[in-house]
């Protein structure tokens, strides 16, 4: 029976940096950042849609800088409360300051951790994706588990692989 056994830690910086990379590539945060970035630039589309409207608004350079200010500084903000956030959840959440032993067989994925273990079949498992730095595991369409690319050597990505295809598993391995 084919076997992967993977033993890693997620340091700090990875989880922030890739839960800053999963909520930036969904689509509800995009279309709520374009709203917050476009809403100042409203002042001055208005005028060019209903020239009757407003007939001459006044463009000085002042005006521009309080319209423009924000379209620089509430994305920065907004960036900046989801990183301090996340590294609050890594520093609270023990789970992920301790040494983790996941292995993954024709059955499922077994997780260990100091605290807490878990077992799942295969057919509980939404998919698992390949990234740069990460290997994420879904349990369900938002819960997933990380593993550090860099505790995984190509082999025992190969294994994976024919494992979750043999499971039927949707995956990008």
């Amino acid at each position: 029976m084919k076997e992967v056994e993977i033993n890693y830690r997620v340091e700090k910086k990875e989880f922030v940096n890739h839960r800053m990379r999963m909520l930036l590539k969904s689509r509800n945060i995009m279309i709520f950042g374009l709203f917050i970035i476009l809403l100042p630039s409203f002042k001055f589309i208005v005028p060019l849609i209903n020239p009757a409207q407003n007939a001459a608004p006044e463009q000085g350079f002042t005006s521009i800088m309080i319209s423009v200010l924000p379209l620089i500084i509430v994305p920065i903000l907004i960036v900046l409360y989801l990183r301090y956030q996340f590294k609050k959840v890594y520093d609270n959440t023990t789970d992920f300051q301790q040494d983790v032993k996941v292995v993954m067989d024709e059955n499922g994925y077994f997780g260990k951790s100091a605290s807490s273990e878990g077992r799942k079949d295969w057919n509980a498992i939404h998919k698992n994706v390949q990234q740069k730095e990460m290997l994420d595991i879904y349990f369900s369409k938002q819960l997933c588990a990380s593993i550090p690319m860099r505790s995984v050597s190509s082999e025992k990505i190969k294994t994976l692989k024919e494992i979750l295809n043999k499971a039927q598993i949707n995956n990008n391995l």
